[in-house]
């Protein structure tokens, strides 16, 4: 699997706690959204699509999304991830073994280092998933976790049934 390059589009409700980047006014936002989110198509800073240059989201004018390198997660970080007791845990923990690079809306692109762990995989450490948390809001960190967990579960060739995570839900 390729990694996807993700916006986060969760909001908190009445808070509309989404990337501030979103045109939450224009036509057929609603829609638009609920695509995105379903489907999680890999995304360019304009919010067109990678593989395509279509539309995917609006944005506003002159503004940039704030985005999320997610790289598949293997088999053994997934049963990892998995064996956490409750969901902030397993997001956290997913958010660790595939998100290691982000593209702010300015075009900084900022990284972690991730660490080969005994039982072979990769994980980021803890200062990365703090960094992001504090600059972003955990909501972000779930919601990336949750389209790792997703894209592992729905494999490479699912078009549709990614999800956010719960609490979170679309801007309206």
């Amino acid at each position: 699997m390729t990694p996807l390059w993700i916006a986060c589009v969760g909001s908190v409700p009445g808070a509309e706690t989404c990337d501030a980047a979103i045109d939450l006014a224009a036509p057929g936002v609603d829609r638009m959204l609920t695509e995105y989110t379903r489907a999680r198509p890999s995304l360019r800073p304009d919010g067109t699509a990678l593989d395509g240059g279509a539309a995917v989201l609006p944005l506003l004018p002159g503004a940039s999304l704030t985005l999320y390198h997610v790289e598949p997660l293997t088999t053994t970080a997934l049963a990892w991830v998995m064996s956490a007791s409750h969901d902030a845990l397993r997001h956290q923990r997913a958010f660790l073994c595939a998100c290691w690079e982000r593209q702010t809306a300015r075009g900084e692109v900022q990284t972690a280092r991730p660490e080969r762990q005994q039982a072979g995989f990769l994980e980021a450490p803890s200062a990365w998933l703090d960094r992001v948390a504090e600059e972003e809001g955990h909501d972000v960190v779930s919601e990336v976790g949750q389209v790792a967990i997703d894209r592992a579960r729905l494999g490479p060739k699912a078009r549709a049934g990614y999800s956010l995570p719960r609490g979170l839900t679309l801007a309206r």
